[in-house]
C-alpha cells in the first residue's frame, strides 16, 4: 500500500496504537497522492464544462464519470482515516475502503475499469469531430 517512506512525514499522535498508525499512514499516503493531482483534477473539471458547452451532455457524462470515480476514492480515504479503531473490527468494510483507494478490486465495476470505459466512450464520441 505504498512505500513505507511515504508516510514518514506524517506527524504521529502521542500514544498512537499500531492499528491507528497503520490506518492513518494509509490515509496520509492516499491524501498526499491525491493532493499531487489537485491542479490536474481542477483543470479537468473546468475543461469538462467547456466540453459540455461545445459537445453536449453525452460527452460531458463521460467527464462526470471520471470525476465521480475521483470523488469515490477521496471519500473512501476520508472514511478510512476518520474511523475510530473500534471500527476496524469490521474487516469487510475496511477491506472495501482499501480496495476502493488502492484499486485492489478485480471487478468490472472497479474505478480503473470505469475510468477506462469513460475514456474509451469519450474518444469514440470525439473521433468524428477530430477528423473534420
Amino acid at each position: 500500500m505504498g512505500n513505507a517512506n511515504e508516510s514518514a512525514d506524517r506527524a504521529q499522535d502521542v500514544g498512537e496504537r499500531p492499528t491507528q498508525k497503520h490506518a492513518l499512514d494509509i490515509a496520509h499516503v492516499s491524501f498526499k497522492r491525491m493532493a499531487a493531482y489537485h491542479e490536474t483534477i481542477s483543470s479537468f473539471r473546468v475543461s469538462s464544462l467547456k466540453v459540455r458547452a461545445i459537445f453536449g451532455d453525452e460527452l460531458y457524462s463521460q467527464c462526470l464519470e471520471v470525476q465521480k470515480c475521483w470523488n469515490e476514492v477521496s471519500v473512501a480515504a476520508h472514511m478510512l482515516s476518520m474511523t475510530p479503531p473500534e471500527g476496524y473490527r469490521d474487516v469487510e468494510w475496511k477491506r472495501s475502503l482499501e480496495e476502493k483507494i488502492w484499486q485492489l478490486e478485480d471487478k468490472d465495476t472497479s474505478i480503473q475499469v470505469r475510468v477506462a470505459k469513460a475514456i474509451e466512450s469519450a474518444e469514440r464520441l470525439l473521433r468524428p469531430h477530430l477528423r473534420s
